[in-house]
């Protein structure tokens, strides 16, 4: 997640969201090396181990991930009357009890940025080599 505050030329970072997303490299930097390790090795016994344990991990990144955004946009909507969009430029108006009667809008753009594309490729990319794993696996009946 890539969060950009700026004001009056000065960027903001918010260390949780920092956080979260150093945690969220470290996770995918784990599950594409252990893909790595299983992809040479898919004939050893500790193969679907290593399967079992990496290719739940993006899949798992991307709907918590999409799922997270839609409900802080939801409670945003609810909660604060504040009209921030999923993909696109609106204007939002903050609430009067949070500006003690000031009128303030700012200009809010939200839109989804390559890193979610390609964590979408690598779930599905990992749900196949699961799939294909399990055909692997089957004995194949001869008639």
């Amino acid at each position: 997640m890539n969060t950009n505050f700026g004001i009056f030329s000065t960027q903001f970072t918010i260390p949780l969201i920092y956080a979260l997303n150093i945690g969220s490299i470290l996770n995918f930097l784990c599950s594409g090396i252990i893909m790595l390790i299983y992809s040479i090795n898919t004939t050893k016994p500790y193969a679907k181990t290593l399967l079992n344990f990496a290719w739940k991990k993006p899949l798992y990144s991307v709907i918590t991930s999409t799922t997270c955004i839609i409900l802080i946009i939801i409670i945003a909507q609810t909660l604060l009357n504040m009209n921030i969009p999923l993909i696109g430029t609106t204007t939002v108006t903050l609430p009067s009890y949070f500006t003690e009667g000031v009128n303030i809008t700012l200009t809010t753009t939200s839109a989804f940025q390559w890193p979610l594309y390609i964590a979408i490729t690598a779930a599905t990319l990992c749900i196949i080599a699961r799939i294909y794993h399990e055909k692997q696996q089957k004995p194949q009946t001869q008639q």
